[in-house]
């Protein structure tokens, strides 16, 4: 595939299977057994979409998208609106999210094996959802 059509994959990753819900469109872009990587632990690439159901709202903004080789690169933010009674487990414990709107910032690699995405790599701004949860407490010293 082209560097063009990998990055329509990812395109749609965010697009459709995140931002619209749309899970099934992970078998039309993504390698059966896809894994994402995420700091600490690996999960099945699907995990994502399957989440949506748990967000009365969620929106990606790409800021960038860098292709080269098998590889695409995407610059991101996630503005992430939760329904009510929702509690999202974290490393380090069950935090309640419940009607909470939470955004980050995050980098992310995907690896294409003919022309679907075979792994994803993310790295996001995990202190900041944690902040913006009410998780942990800034210090602040004067």
């Amino acid at each position: 595939m082209s560097l063009e059509a990998n990055k329509a994959a990812v395109k749609r990753y965010f697009a459709e299977a995140l931002d619209g819900g749309r899970a099934e469109v992970l078998d039309e872009i993504m390698v059966p057994g896809c894994v994402a990587h995420f700091p600490g632990r690996d999960a099945p690439a699907n995990r994502g979409a399957a989440a949506r159901g748990s967000a009365s709202s969620f929106v990606t903004t790409l800021h960038h998208l860098v292709a080269e080789e098998d590889l695409v690169v995407a610059h991101l933010t996630h503005v992430v609106t939760y329904k009510p009674g929702v509690v999202n487990d974290t490393r380090i414990g069950s935090v309640d999210v419940s009607e909470k709107t939470i955004t980050w910032d995050a980098m992310a690699i995907f690896r294409f094996e003919g022309g679907m995405i075979a792994e994803e790599w993310v790295s996001r701004d995990e202190l900041g959802q944690l902040l913006q949860a009410g998780a942990v407490t800034p210090v602040v010293r004067v």
